[in-house]
């Protein structure tokens, strides 16, 4: 079934949005950046939508009026947990990607395309 005109025009603006890891991935492929740059661009976008997603659990969980505070403690400390990690994964890739800028000739718009992705 095809999509009307409508309907593909709300599609193409949320994949230009950048909204969804899938567009944010097409972007980086798209920018013409090297294979390394846009697998560790990738892997940023990844952990940056995991963040969020577990900052958002964070946020539920402090205002989850069912639960004891006990059970409030041991989510939160799981969820700050699982933060941590996703911080330390992100900073590793950032540090990568610095890495293999400086090993490369990239030109500034490079750079700036490439450090824009990565902040997207």
């Amino acid at each position: 079934m095809d999509l009307s005109p409508l309907a593909k025009g709300i599609a193409s603006s949320s994949e230009k949005a950048g909204n969804t890891l899938e567009a944010k991935n097409t972007k980086i492929e798209e920018s013409g950046l090297p294979p390394e740059v846009q697998e560790l661009l990738k892997r940023i976008a990844e952990y940056r939508e995991k963040l969020k997603e577990k900052q958002q659990e964070l946020q539920d969980v402090m205002q989850d009026q069912s639960l004891g505070d006990e059970q409030r403690q041991a989510k939160l400390n799981a969820l700050q947990e699982a933060i941590n990690s996703l911080n330390s994964a992100l900073q590793e890739a950032m540090s990568q990607l610095n890495k293999i800028v400086d090993q490369m000739d990239l030109d500034d718009g490079a750079v700036i395309e490439m450090m824009s992705l990565a902040m997207s």
